[in-house]
């Protein structure tokens, strides 16, 4: 949790610092390219909200498997400039569910 909590410099040092928390220094050196897609930080997020953020991440259990279980019409919404949530990452999601839209 202290390598989002503590995230500071450009918005390209910040990239490299959040990146470094889910993925090997390896990987990251194999994959330059990954921190170029990366959504850059376009504002000061508080603390207390980074630490949230950071909590609910670790905590997170994970459903990669899940979305592939709705069975009912669904409709995934993606704002284009949601820093976290990318449109990129609705794509993949989208692949996984039967009967869905992307809007």
């Amino acid at each position: 949790m202290q390598t989002l909590v503590g995230v500071s410099g450009t918005p390209e040092d910040q990239a490299r610092q959040i990146l470094s928390f889910f993925f090997t220094r390896l990987w990251l050196t194999k994959n330059t390219e990954y921190i170029n897609q990366f959504p850059l930080l376009k504002s000061t997020i508080s603390i207390e909200t980074t630490q949230k953020q950071a909590k609910a991440i670790v905590g997170w259990q994970g459903m990669y498997n899940l979305p592939s279980v709705i069975t009912q019409p669904t409709l995934v919404l993606i704002e284009i400039d949601d820093t976290n949530n990318t449109p990129k990452a609705a794509s993949s999601l989208v692949e996984k569910i039967p009967l869905v839209s992307l809007v």
